[in-house]
């Protein structure tokens, strides 16, 4: 394995290991320690690929987008339609980073004690949201759907209800799995603002 790959594969476990011990636990108890003894890899391996327990799940967020982004760029080239496959994008990512309740929890509450963290998901949702209007506008540029909305707006209806299912999701401990909520609110709004021509 080359240097480069080497490093990612370190990179990955680290992240996997946090995020497998952030489901679990209490993310101001979980140490650096912890997650490192459960990578398998020393404490000094951690700081050189992540500053803080919060950089680990700020880059993972920012390989959720890259692939939501991947995902997304091949959207007005497909015969589904168009909004299904955004909503059916947006739940596999809420799905694969949100794991469970205490996940979500924990971002939660980093999100209110932490300004930097905060500035981590302010960049992660405004990343989403020129990824989101790339794709709609090029939908509508080649004719895939029509609409009444502006695309900005389109876009952050999108993020508020992203963020909104998950609040709701955590809060309201339902029993509605989160792809179910996701996908059924997602769907619903984009269904009813992006139009296929002649629907």
């Amino acid at each position: 394995m080359n240097r480069q790959k080497q490093k990612e594969y370190i990179k990955k476990k680290l992240i996997d290991a946090a995020l497998d011990l952030f489901s679990r636990g209490d993310f101001q108890r979980i140490t650096v320690a912890e997650i490192t003894q459960q990578a398998g890899v020393s404490k000094g391996t951690f700081f050189t690929h992540f500053s803080s327990k919060e950089e680990v799940l700020y880059s993972f967020d920012q390989h959720q987008i890259e692939w939501v982004e991947e995902l997304l760029s091949n959207l007005t080239h497909t015969s589904h339609p168009f909004p299904a496959i955004i909503a059916d994008t947006l739940t596999k990512a809420a799905t694969q980073l949100y794991t469970t309740r205490q996940l979500l929890m924990n971002l939660l509450q980093l999100s209110t004690t932490s300004s930097h963290f905060r500035e981590y998901l302010n960049i992660t949702f405004s990343r989403l949201r020129i990824v989101l209007s790339s794709v709609i506008q090029k939908a509508l540029d080649r004719g895939v759907v029509t609409t009444k909305e502006p695309v900005d707006s389109i876009t952050n209806k999108i993020v508020i209800l992203y963020f909104g299912v998950l609040v709701n999701w955590y809060l309201l401990q339902q029993d509605i799995p989160l792809d179910v909520l996701m996908k059924s609110t997602l769907s619903s709004y984009l269904e009813n603002t992006l139009i296929k021509p002649g629907g």
